[in-house]
């Protein structure tokens, strides 16, 4: 009798046990699902691991581990660092290109500078040249040279620069019935008719007689004084005054 009521409780036990590990099963799969959510809360959908499912009435040793999904970085933050790094690296090369854009608007701010006052000096000086010399460049000029003069009436000289043309004319003793012109060289070049012309008086050729000179863009035409009137020099007289002037350079350069 005994073994027969065993047998019969048996299975109820059998059923009982199975009750209580599935009641147990479905509290830990409960629980494990309550530490989920609050991992996900914490950390984000995207960090969460996938954790072991543990079927109903299944014993805890058959339980296969599930693979667990590595954390992706967020493709996000990716963004933002790369973006981040660009912007480093547009800053460095700005810095690097500062020191050549400051030589280069200095270099172009020294040349604007000197055309400036370049242009404003050339622009001066022609002023000032017009109020001295008149827009036609004219040079007067008073002084004794032999030629039909009285006391308190010098001989007057007029140069002017007529196009680029020198000309001088000479009023003998100051009496224009007498006036003479003395053609002087030809002047080339651009604005050459905007030249100054210059003469005075000095004894080149060493015979007593004062010798006019008419300067022009830094070049000297002497005349020479025959007692009467002014004309070119001929090559021998040329020659003779080149010699004299050199000699007398070599005295003054050894007296130095």
């Amino acid at each position: 009798m005994a073994s027969a009521a065993q047998r019969a409780y048996q299975p109820q036990d059998d059923r009982a046990t199975r009750g209580n590990r599935s009641d147990w099963s479905q509290m830990m799969n409960s629980g494990l699902g309550m530490m989920d959510e609050e991992e996900e809360q914490r950390t984000g959908t995207m960090a969460r691991p996938m954790r072991p499912v543990r079927p109903v009435g299944q014993p805890t040793g058959n339980l296969r581990a599930m693979p667990v999904a590595a954390a992706q970085p967020r493709q996000q933050a990716a963004t933002g660092q790369e973006a981040v790094t660009r912007l480093g690296r547009a800053g460095n090369a700005l810095g690097q290109a500062k020191p050549v854009a400051f030589v280069a608007l200095g270099a172009v701010v020294l040349l604007a500078a000197y055309l400036l006052v370049s242009t404003a000096a050339a622009f001066v000086g022609t002023k000032l040249d017009d109020m001295t010399y008149t827009t036609t460049r004219t040079t007067n000029l008073d002084t004794y040279v032999g030629h039909n003069e009285t006391p308190g009436n010098p001989t007057h000289f007029t140069a002017q620069n007529i196009r680029g043309q020198i000309a001088i004319i000479e009023y003998p003793g100051g009496d224009p019935s007498k006036a003479m012109v003395i053609t002087g060289p030809y002047l080339f070049g651009a604005d050459e008719d905007k030249a100054p012309v210059n003469v005075s008086v000095a004894d080149i050729n060493g015979d007593g007689k004062p010798d006019l000179i008419v300067t022009a863009k830094g070049a000297q035409t002497v005349y020479v004084n025959d007692g009467s009137k002014f004309r070119p020099m001929n090559p021998d007289e040329r020659a003779a005054i080149e010699k004299a002037m050199s000699s007398a350079a070599s005295v003054t350069a050894t007296n130095k």
